[in-house]
């Protein structure tokens, strides 16, 4: 029996059976399965690899390489949205580079990067952050650096940067700890001067309450006026002291991410919550990045795969008008059926894993399709046109 069992819009494909819906090269259009950064905009999730860029909108992948773009080098450790929702990215050893969605502008150390090595891109207040090998960069009309022969900077590889209410800077360093700079004055924490477990430090996030969580080589740590706050494998539920990055949920939860030892995640009531191989379908527990995205949606970025977690955190969508209000799509007894009194549009159908397996061949206003050959399963109907796109749930049974 085939039955529609969900007419609304659907920001991305529900997986019944697991917790997380794994993407990878054996199950999607990813070419490789090493996934290394994430960003969001209005159409989706761009994902940096180390086999090229690629946009996923829930239903299409795209994918952008050296080989059929001008992307300036293959491996791309970052992303960035900015306000007018151009696409920057870390290109590994080329630079940064800004995408209009045709072409890539490069941008290097001969535009004022301080190197072409660097490995984040941060969007602070409006304005574009880069950490690099040769310090922090900034984006105005041009860039400009802080390293350590124009101010206290402690170490000039700089590997992140989260900014405060008072516009404050936090700059974790590799080697030089973690520095903060409130416009006039740099005050550097380090092992010789703090509780701060280790100089090796990877990432700093600053929550809606103040607090500054860390992360490090030998540790995760929560700062704030009462002082440093360590967690390691000894005190909490971590399985591996090298924190890679953090993240926050929308309603505030702490999204942690380590070399080896999967995805923790602290909730606002405290509570610590982990995501490995071990107890979920997590594809690998080194993971590099998380993202949630304004529909709640939790995305983990490992070494071997996207994985996403459908309404992870509360929703920061705003409401909006449903595209195709009057259309109507139906499965019955083998065939699709679809009707859009508003006009044309195209019609594609997807299994649930995101892969094509029938478009129209042009917009149709109504139509019927052969279907009787779909396996049991849980499938999408998209109806698109240049103005929106709503999806339908259906599952053969």
């Amino acid at each position: 029996m085939i039955r529609s069992v969900l007419a609304g819009a659907l920001a991305l494909p529900l997986c019944a059976s697991a917790q997380f819906t794994v993407y990878n090269s054996g199950n999607s259009d990813l070419i490789g399965d090493f996934i290394s950064g994430l960003a969001q905009d209005t159409n989706g999730v761009w994902v940096a690899t180390a086999e090229g860029l690629y946009h996923f909108d829930g239903l299409t992948w795209n994918s952008w390489t050296t080989g059929n773009s001008d992307l300036p080098a293959q491996i791309v450790t970052d992303l960035a949205v900015d306000n007018t929702g151009t696409l920057w990215c870390w290109n590994y050893d080329q630079g940064c580079s800004r995408f209009d969605g045709s072409s890539f502008e490069q941008f290097t150390m001969a535009d004022g990067l301080g190197d072409n090595l660097g490995s984040n891109i941060m969007l602070l207040n409006n304005t574009m952050y880069a950490g690099t090998y040769g310090g922090l960069s900034q984006f105005g009309s041009s860039w400009s650096n802080l390293d350590m022969s124009n101010s206290d900077l402690p170490n000039n590889d700089v590997r992140d940067c989260d900014i405060d209410e008072d516009g404050g800077l936090w700059v974790p360093t590799f080697g030089g700890g973690i520095s903060y700079f409130d416009g006039a004055t740099w005050t550097t924490y380090t092992t010789g001067n703090s509780e701060l477990p280790d100089d090796e430090v990877f990432v700093a996030r600053v929550r809606p309450d103040g607090h500054v969580w860390i992360g490090t080589r030998n540790g995760l740590v929560d700062y704030s006026t009462a002082g440093f706050t360590v967690y390691t494998t000894d005190n909490s539920i971590l399985s591996d002291n090298d924190i890679r990055n953090i993240e926050l949920g929308n309603d505030g939860e702490v999204v942690i991410c380590t070399r080896f030892g999967g995805v923790y995640a602290i909730g606002n009531d405290g509570q610590w919550t982990s995501y490995s191989t071990e107890n979920t379908n997590l594809p690998s527990d080194e993971t590099w990045e998380s993202l949630v995205d304004d529909a709640g949606n939790l995305w983990i970025a490992t070494s071997l795969g996207l994985a996403t977690f459908p309404g992870w955190s509360t929703s920061t969508a705003v409401a909006e008008e449903v595209a195709f209000a009057d259309a109507r799509v139906h499965l019955n007894n083998g065939r699709l059926q679809v009707s859009n009194p508003a006009g044309p549009v195209h019609v594609r159908l997807c299994d649930d894993l995101g892969r094509t397996i029938w478009n129209s061949p042009a917009p149709v206003a109504s139509m019927q399709q052969d279907v009787s050959v779909l396996a049991t399963g849980v499938y999408h109907v998209a109806l698109m046109d240049p103005n929106g796109q709503r999806v339908w749930k259906v599952m053969v049974e």
